[in-house]
């Protein structure tokens, strides 16, 4: 069980290049790769998100690449063109105006685009086999913090169902007694109008057993007890099971609303208000999982 929360960092370095790779991922429905690299790595773009994808299922990851020259390749060029019509023009401009005309050299620095530095625009198969290692570092680390963090999640999500399942059990004891004596009440009532003109005493027992079996919370307990068994089946597997526990939150708070609809008594109000809150918390926890 892994989280999609974590962090990873790898330096890897030549003779020519050292390259740092960090990765930090936080929640999130798919799997989302921001790359922020050199210009120099965009054509490499696509496999690194390629083999992000490879090791991680879901998150939203930000993934940084530095990369510093320990070996210069770049490449400075002078615009002798450039400078001798800017120069020319700038003469020719002085001498109808009186002016002096340029003499100090420095003074070439200040035109536009004179010198030029490129950069290289290709990687060398020895960078580029560096740049992988360290990218392939920094998702191993990655992992690790996000099964570290997945451990703590599954202690949780073990705690919020226990006391979920604690929940279930007193309701399910309740349950046992509401029906009796939600029937006890209709009886004690029936007898007050049984009496009364106009009144069908068929049709009215037949009317109160049809509300009885309205507020019956039996399917509902039955169902919250399977989908707490096989959540604590999922947990105890070691495939990535995220979206799916968080599919059975969804389902539990849904039979727990349909109790609570069906409620007649406080207490029964106030243990759906608990199971309720450990359902949330459960959630909550199970969202951040890969």
């Amino acid at each position: 069980m892994k989280s999609m929360t974590g962090f990873g960092k790898a330096h890897r370095e030549s003779r020519e290049v050292a390259i740092d790779v960090t990765l930090k991922s936080v929640n999130g429905r798919f799997l989302e790769v921001r790359f922020h690299g050199p210009r120099l790595y965009s054509t490499l773009e696509m496999e690194i998100k390629k083999r992000v994808s490879h090791k991680l299922s879901r998150g939203t990851v930000d993934l940084s690449i530095v990369r510093r020259p320990l070996v210069s390749r770049e490449k400075v060029t002078f615009n002798q063109n450039l400078a001798k019509k800017w120069l020319d023009g700038f003469n020719l401009s002085a001498k109808k105006l009186g002016l002096e005309t340029l003499k100090d050299p420095r003074l070439l620095l200040q035109i536009p685009d004179f010198i030029r530095v490129e950069e290289p625009d290709t990687i060398n198969p020895g960078e580029r086999k560096l740049l992988f290692h360290a990218l392939e570092q920094a998702l191993e680390k990655l992992d690790q913090t996000r099964r570290s963090e997945g451990a703590a999640l599954k202690k949780g999500i073990q705690s919020d169902l226990k006391d979920l399942k604690s929940e279930v059990s007193a309701i399910k004891k309740m349950s046992k007694k509401i029906r009796p004596e939600l029937e006890a009440r209709c009886l004690e009532r029936i007898h007050k109008i049984e009496n009364l003109p106009d009144v069908d005493p068929q049709r009215l027992l037949l009317e109160i057993a049809i509300q009885v079996d309205k507020c019956d919370i039996g399917e509902e307990i039955i169902r919250l007890e399977t989908h707490i068994g096989a959540i604590n089946s999922l947990i105890g597997e070691t495939s990535l099971h995220g979206k799916r526990l968080d599919f059975y939150a969804q389902e539990l708070l849904r039979e727990v609303n349909t109790i609570g609809s069906k409620s007649t008594s406080a207490s029964l109000t106030k243990r759906v208000i608990q199971a309720k809150s450990c359902i949330e918390k459960y959630r909550e926890q199970v969202q951040n999982l890969e």
